[in-house]
């Protein structure tokens, strides 16, 4: 009993202390934010078409002014291209006959350019204007069946290529049921663009915390409101379809908007972290087994090993502690610039406990209530196990996830060079 109220008081004042403690400052919780760099990607709408001076008018550069009036450090690109539709998009695909769109390569060779490491990387999306055209437009008309596979084609080598990235996609706007230019849209047109709507709100959620869904209010905002657009003439007569200066304003709201609100929500990559080698380990405070406080910052210029696991975790766990993590912990626990730590998700100390005895490993092992420690590294829905190794100033330079040999040994090989620093 005296264990476990030693434990209880000690973890109190662990969660006490870093709760006032100085965290990762970020713009949308009132601090500063680091740099965030945009690629939009539409059509002419995006491009800015129509308006006077679209490098400053379009909605893209309004986005842009709207999140630095409010402190953001932003940069942008802007790929908008007339006449584009969801295939002009699209790379191409080995064994396909899909062949790759003519804006693809472009815009990875502009992202790659634009995209600098630190920074906070984002892909603002608006298709489907083009795709829901009748006629003339590449490929159109797109069913909402081939729009969300054309989609998912654009995102699935996005968040490949660029593993750290937010895609925000946002609906396509309202266009006046008698828009005929070049293409033919008309109602037909504007009836399948609102069967795409329901597409992006489920690609948002087949894809949580890399796809954002963005703005999906400004069709019902410039719904039957001409004075928000440039007035063309066509083959139907008048028609509404490129915002004017007031409604690229108010599209950019929209659109600012839901890059903050993605912005705010932490991005995983494929495995579920929510953290990249490079950058500062988050800190955090734990209470050891048997009762001592663990906190990260007063590791520096120490080599951690943080390793996070659950008794309920498979053969793949109990191997990787039995056969690997603890025969590395016998061979470096005397050296006194390592420490390694296992974190034990969300369980009682008896079963902690348990959990150690029936592994047969002698590290260190911590409790981690409500997984508090562990969402600040991943997302508290993907699994375990996981390693994070931390250098001497407190960043991070390799993470694993579950246990493969060949990964444990470049991991191996990592800690060994931050050791020999």
């Amino acid at each position: 009993m005296q264990k476990q109220l030693a434990i209880f008081f000690t973890l109190f004042f662990c969660l006490f202390s870093v709760g006032f403690a100085q965290t990762t400052p970020s713009l949308l919780s009132g601090g500063l934010r680091g740099a965030v760099q945009i690629v939009f990607i539409g059509n002419s709408i995006t491009q800015g078409a129509r308006l006077a001076q679209p490098e400053t008018e379009g909605p893209a550069p309004q986005t842009a002014a709207i999140l630095r009036a409010e402190g953001i450090d932003v940069s942008y690109v802007n790929r908008g291209l007339s006449g584009t539709t969801t295939y002009d998009w699209m790379p191409a695909y080995l064994g396909s006959s899909q062949q790759e769109g003519r804006c693809f390569s472009p815009l990875i060779e502009a992202t790659d350019a634009f995209f600098s490491p630190g920074a906070e990387h984002v892909f603002s999306v608006m298709l489907g204007t083009n795709d829901s055209a009748e006629t003339t437009c590449n490929g159109a008309p797109v069913s909402p069946e081939q729009y969300d596979l054309n989609m998912r084609a654009i995102i699935d080598t996005l968040l490949a290529r660029y593993d750290d990235a937010r895609i925000v996609v946002n609906y396509p706007i309202w266009y006046s049921p008698s828009t005929y230019n070049g293409a033919k849209y008309l109602q037909a047109g504007l009836d399948r663009l609102q069967t795409y709507h329901p597409v992006i709100t489920q690609l948002a959620a087949a894809y949580p915390n890399r796809v954002f869904l963005g703005d999906n209010g400004a069709f019902a905002a410039f719904e039957n409101h001409p004075e928000l657009f440039d007035e063309e003439h066509g083959n139907a007569g008048n028609f509404y379809l490129h915002p004017n200066y007031e409604g690229a304003r108010l599209l950019a709201e929209f659109w600012a908007n839901g890059i903050k609100n993605a912005l705010a929500q932490p991005v995983a990559d494929a495995t579920g972290y929510i953290v990249r080698v490079g950058q500062q380990a988050p800190d955090f405070c734990v209470t050891l087994t048997d009762g001592s406080q663990f906190r990260l910052s007063e590791q520096r210029g120490k080599v951690v090993l943080l390793q996070f696991t659950a008794s309920w975790c498979g053969v793949n766990c109990r191997k990787e502690m039995k056969q690997a993590l603890e025969p590395l912990h016998q061979r470096l626990k005397d050296n006194p610039d390592f420490v390694m730590v296992g974190i034990d998700r969300d369980e009682p100390l008896e079963t902690v406990l348990g959990f150690a005895k029936q592994t047969g490993v002698t590290y260190p092992l911590a409790l981690d209530p409500g997984a508090e420690t562990y969402v600040k590294y991943a997302l508290k829905e993907s699994g375990i196990t996981r390693n994070c190794l931390i250098d001497r100033e407190g960043r991070i330079v390799h993470l694993t996830r579950l246990y493969n040999e060949d990964e444990f040994a470049a991991l191996v090989e990592s800690i060994n060079n931050e050791l020999n620093k």
